[in-house]
């Protein structure tokens, strides 16, 4: 026989007792239903609660993520664009003689909007002006040119157009070092014509250097060496009697001979890449002045030499051209 405790009384009973002798519990081997209910539903509590304070955490620990995510794409576009104010207005206050720091205060806000077409400008431009100033003055070049800047007009913020007049013509390396000494830092976009003696400005200039944005330098009527070839003497010819030679420094310089011989009035043409034309003329009188006009002349063209032994080109318009004699 064995003892244990009652279920209800907890007091000694037999196993073999039907009923507790203490207390009359029948059955007081068998299990409180009660108890072990009462022990269940606190089982579930205690579940209840435990999860309750996970799920307290978990929020917290979703609130300090949200915290600590980065910002949406708005925010970011708004920062950026904010950036790139801040450093064009920087960048603005740059004096335009520091190259070196706009172009690197450019090139930094090129990266951050690679599309601007102005930063794209300020960018190559500055970069010519450091290619410039790197590159070694020519040798054998004139120290001083002779010019006058007749014309100097300011556009915009950063355009400039100036007209100069030379006292002869130069090389291709003093037009550059001329177009140095005349650009002015902060107009990255600067049109320098100049124009010989005898050229009318706004009528063709001779030469042409402009920065837009990078310097580029340009001849356009005859340089040294093609004056040179357009001015030496004509050979003497047999039976031919010279009227006059003239070179034109226009648009399309040239050399005009006009001349008789045994078989009549002829003018002839040389441009200074070396082609011509030679063509039968007549004299006759226009507007009371002695004229010679080319017989194959469709536009009314001819040519008349003035007091001061210049050669004119005219048309039933006016005056065309010009040129001085050959000396």
């Amino acid at each position: 026989m064995a003892i244990f405790e009652c279920r209800e009384c907890k007091k000694e009973v037999s196993t073999d007792a039907t009923a507790c002798p203490h207390c009359g519990c029948p059955d007081p081997g068998k299990k409180n239903r009660s108890g072990c209910l009462k022990a269940g539903c606190l089982s579930v509590l205690v579940l209840c609660v435990l999860v309750l304070i996970i799920g307290t955490c978990v929020d917290r620990d979703d609130s300090s993520s949200s915290a600590k995510r980065p910002s949406s794409s708005a925010d970011t576009r708004s920062e950026v664009s904010a950036k790139i104010r801040k450093l064009d207005a920087e960048t603005q206050a740059i004096p335009a003689s520091d190259i070196d720091g706009n172009l690197k205060a450019y090139q930094e806000l090129l990266k951050l909007v690679p599309s601007n077409q102005r930063y794209k400008d300020k960018v190559a431009h500055y970069q010519g002006l450091k290619d410039e100033a790197a590159k070694p003055e020519t040798k054998g070049s004139s120290p001083s040119i002779e010019f006058a800047i007749i014309n100097d007009e300011v556009m915009g913020s950063n355009k400039r157009s100036v007209d100069v007049r030379l006292q002869e013509r130069v090389s291709k390396t003093e037009l550059t070092s001329l177009a140095r000494k005349i650009y002015r830092p902060g107009f990255e976009r600067t049109f320098i014509l100049y124009y010989l003696p005898d050229m009318t400005v706004g009528s063709g200039a001779w030469a042409t250097s402009h920065y837009n944005p990078s310097l580029e330098v340009k001849i356009l009527g005859a340089t040294i060496e093609q004056a040179k070839t357009l001015n030496a003497p004509a050979p003497e010819v047999v039976g031919r009697k010279v009227i006059g030679a003239w070179t034109i420094s226009g648009l399309l310089p040239r050399r005009v001979d006009i001349y008789e011989d045994e078989s009549g009035l002829h003018i002839a043409t040389k441009y200074n890449d070396g082609s011509g034309s030679i063509e039968r003329a007549d004299k006759k009188t226009i507007k009371g002045r002695l004229a010679y006009v080319e017989k194959s002349a469709g536009y009314g063209e001819y040519y008349v030499v003035n007091a001061r032994g210049d050669l004119e080109l005219w048309d039933d318009q006016g005056l065309i051209d010009s040129g001085k004699p050959v000396r």
